[in-house]
């Protein structure tokens, strides 16, 4: 018996480099209306890509999302002046200290914060909080995806720029 999955959302190709032609699905495949491509993906990444909650507020074996939070909410955006960074970097990140720990979070792909990496301010000590098992790389929810262009476009973008 085949399953019809339910369209969630249009999401960039990093296949053809098209902004919107690719389909995200609740099951969390994709499908490219503009070059074909399929992926087949997992049910918590449509849910993520979709927004909806992967229940955060469940109790992990780091401590839960909402420790997150509140150790997020009591840190200052001061200069980590021995590795030369300044405080408005640590402010751009999100990122503090409180006086006892530094604090560096982590968001999942949605771009809610979900985890902190933290190290000791006088011994390094680290330790992790928060969902880690669904964190991307440290600052990714900062950038917008690189969308790749394919040689057509890219082509097409030299001869547009080239005739006006």
């Amino acid at each position: 018996m085949k399953v019809e999955s339910r369209f969630l959302k249009h999401i960039p190709c990093m296949n053809c480099g098209s902004s919107d032609a690719n389909s995200l699905y609740d099951d969390g495949h994709e499908f490219c209306h503009r070059c074909g491509t399929y992926k087949k993906g997992s049910e918590a990444m449509a849910k993520a890509w979709a927004g909806e909650a992967i229940n955060h507020d469940k109790q992990t074996q780091y401590g839960g999302f909402k420790p997150v939070l509140e150790a997020l909410n009591n840190v200052e955006s001061i200069p980590v002046q021995e590795r030369g960074i300044s405080a408005s970097t640590m402010h751009y990140f999100g990122a503090g200290s409180d006086g006892n720990k530094y604090y560096f979070p982590y968001a999942d792909v949605s771009g809610k914060i979900i985890a902190a990496k933290t190290r000791g301010v006088e011994e390094k000590e680290f330790s992790v909080i928060g969902d880690w098992k669904h964190a991307v790389l440290f600052g990714q929810n900062k950038f917008t995806p690189v969308v790749k262009l394919s040689q057509l476009q890219r082509e097409s973008l030299m001869h547009w720029l080239v005739t006006n």
